[in-house]
């Protein structure tokens, strides 16, 4: 999901794409709820979480792949476009995992875990620097 445009892409029976246009990030939300319930298909990160939420609330069925099951669907170079293709491919795999959907919650507590993962990390670091210092004075 890019940071500012969002690519979306609409096929018929998984096969026939009828729509394929870019979205300004803050027109997304308005873009969803003016969709029929339908399936939404996400590349899972985090900012898929909020989107697939957001997805469920208006009555659709969204799911998340994760990156590297999408990755062999590409077709050739990296763009939005093609991305989108490759989550529609991806997504018709009748034996495809998808990625577990995360409240709020658990994100902000997943965000608190890695932050202290980090802090340690470079705790540990500056200890080992401190004590080669010390070391070699």
């Amino acid at each position: 999901m890019a940071s500012s445009v969002v690519m979306s892409l609409a096929r018929i029976n998984g096969v026939k794409i009828v729509e394929k246009r870019k979205i300004q990030l803050g027109k997304f939300a308005e873009y969803l709820a003016n969709l029929p319930p339908c399936a939404v298909f996400f590349e899972a990160c985090g900012g898929a979480h909020h989107w697939c939420r957001k997805a469920r609330s208006l009555g659709h069925q969204s799911k998340m792949i994760p990156a590297q099951f999408v990755k062999p669907f590409v077709k050739s170079n990296k763009n939005d476009f093609n991305d989108a293709e490759a989550i529609c491919e991806a997504a018709q795999r009748p034996t495809m995992r998808f990625a577990h959907l995360r409240s709020e919650d658990q994100q902000a507590f997943g965000c608190l875990l890695k932050l202290r993962e980090q802090l340690v990390e470079e705790r540990t670091a500056i200890s080992n620097q401190a004590h080669t210092f010390l070391l070699y004075k």
